[in-house]
């Protein structure tokens, strides 16, 4: 997943240290809350903007009749 890769260049390459917070707003959302559940140490504040919950209910509701 590209987040994770960014998160390790921030790490090995340019050697962030601590914690860090992460963005994602709207789909990127899905990917800020994935590096939240995968790097509980490093990860310290998770902001999600007009995101998605469950991405996959949200295409289970679209293509199933159960969105408009």
């Amino acid at each position: 997943m590209d987040a994770e890769r960014v998160l390790q260049f921030l790490v090995n390459t340019i050697k962030v240290r601590g914690q860090v917070g992460v963005y994602g707003r709207s789909i990127g959302g899905i990917a800020a809350s994935h590096l939240v559940k995968k790097f509980p140490k490093i990860i310290k504040v998770y902001v999600g903007d007009r995101t998605l919950g469950d991405f996959d209910k949200v295409v289970e509701n679209r293509f199933n009749g159960g969105g408009t």
